[in-house]
């Protein structure tokens, strides 16, 4: 498939997870203090055109998390129009219209498509769209899902050239205030007992380090960045001898979810590891563990079934957020089983977790 497998295919690989290291491929940094994966490639601008849709109003609180609140017999047409700016709906559309211009300027360079993410980025900061209250802890985690990818997309397109200087500061104190929010959420959790599921450690709030660590990598804000990798830290430290994390589920959702926290400590340790911090290595290389579970689980789940004495909910197909982690992972640590799930994934999935990895692009 072209989004997951540049640069994977034609690779010596060796079965296991983390036996060999290699260097990752890098380009050119450029001049920024923090560094993004984007930022050691070089995108040779074009003027291809993109079809770009008219941004919407989305307000500053979630509330409406229901995908099918439109089929309610409850609300009018009027009523479910006037609430769709409150609705995830309009927070994974938002995301999706930011990440695929993105990706369209890092494949093609197309400074329209870039001027697209931009338009969508600056209408959303000028609203506030998503820093306001959050109607649920659901709603948080969907506020962490919208910051993750569209601060993702703001580092795709960062050094395009077509932000305005004024517009660029809008944009960045935007998510610079939602990061906070996200911070403050999370970090205030308090989580005593290691038998139960706790938002701190697991997949929400390694999503939510990605997320603040992004932002802290585009504002150049060394304490966000920190936090964000102390997210990573804080989960890994919590994967037991099973290489699970227990405090994600409990039931049919143990694995999917511990899948979910490998997708966000991935792209968290790669920030590291470019930014001159040993993340791979932390706890002994303790996050191998969970990789090689998860992806050992989705060909034989049985050894979650048996930790939590229910049968996993498993994916139909793989969609590219399930696995797509593992593009830029399979260069520092070959894996055979890994490509192979790389080769089965589909584009599915992927808008709120940043549109295309680091490394699906052409030329990294």
């Amino acid at each position: 498939m072209r989004v997951f497998l540049s640069g994977v295919l034609g690779m010596a690989m060796v079965a296991g997870c983390a036996q060999a290291q290699t260097a990752a491929p890098v380009g050119k940094p450029g001049h920024h203090e923090l560094l993004s994966p984007w930022d050691m490639r070089q995108v040779a601008p074009t003027q291809v055109a993109y079809a770009c849709a008219e941004p919407v109003e989305i307000a500053p609180t979630i509330s409406i998390l229901d995908k099918n609140y439109r089929a309610n017999p409850n609300a009018s047409q009027a009523v479910q129009d006037a609430a769709y700016g409150e609705s995830s709906a309009a927070v994974a559309q938002l995301a999706k219209q930011v990440v695929r211009a993105a990706d369209a300027y890092q494949q093609t360079g197309s400074l329209p498509a870039a001027k697209c993410a931009v338009e969508f980025l600056g209408t959303a900061a000028f609203d506030h769209a998503m820093a306001g209250w959050m109607a649920s802890e659901d709603a948080v985690y969907y506020q962490t899902y919208g910051l993750r990818s569209l601060a993702v997309g703001y580092l795709k397109i960062r050094d395009s050239g077509v932000i305005e200087p004024e517009r660029n500061e809008l944009i960045l104190a935007w998510l610079v205030d939602i990061a906070k929010r996200q911070r403050e959420y999370y970090g205030s959790l308090v989580c005593r007992n290691p038998e139960k599921i706790c938002g701190r450690f697991n997949q929400r709030g390694a999503s939510a380090g990605w997320a603040v660590a992004s932002v802290g990598i585009a504002a150049n804000n060394p304490a966000m960045f920190a936090w964000g990798l102390g997210r990573y830290r804080e989960a890994v430290s919590h994967i037991d001898l099973e290489g699970m994390v227990m405090q994600c589920a409990h039931g049919q959702y143990l694995l999917k979810f511990n899948l979910e926290v490998v997708a966000a400590l991935v792209p968290l340790a790669e920030y590291g590891e470019l930014n001159g911090e040993s993340m791979y290595a932390y706890q002994h290389g303790h996050i191998h563990d969970l990789i090689h579970a998860v992806t050992r689980g989705l060909v034989d789940p049985t050894p979650f079934a048996k930790r939590v004495k229910a049968a996993q909910t498993l994916p139909q197909t793989f969609e590219g957020w399930e696995i797509g982690w593992a593009t830029i992972y399979v260069r520092r640590f070959p894996d055979d089983v890994i490509e192979g799930l790389l080769q089965q994934a589909n584009d599915k999935g992927t808008d709120l977790w940043g549109g295309e990895p680091f490394g699906a692009e052409p030329g990294t």
